[in-house]
């Protein structure tokens, strides 16, 4: 979360995932649930992904989780 808010609030799915310096399965795993769950949205350029943190839900779910980070 806090590289994503970091970079603006978005991120390419490969560079996060080097970041993280975690398996990739696990880190998209954890991408999967993030997604499910509304936080996060994925969107397909050609063969990149980026990663882009749903501001609303967090501030409407987790107000000031960011902030905090």
């Amino acid at each position: 979360m806090r590289l994503l808010r970091d970079n603006h609030n978005q991120m390419d799915y490969s560079k996060l995932a080097d970041a993280l310096e975690i398996g990739k399965s696990t880190v998209s795993y954890h991408f999967k649930i993030m997604r499910e769950a509304g936080l996060i949205t994925i969107t397909r350029h050609g063969q990149a992904k980026e990663i882009t943190l749903n501001i609303v839900v967090f501030n409407g779910v987790l107000p000031g989780f960011l902030t905090s980070l």
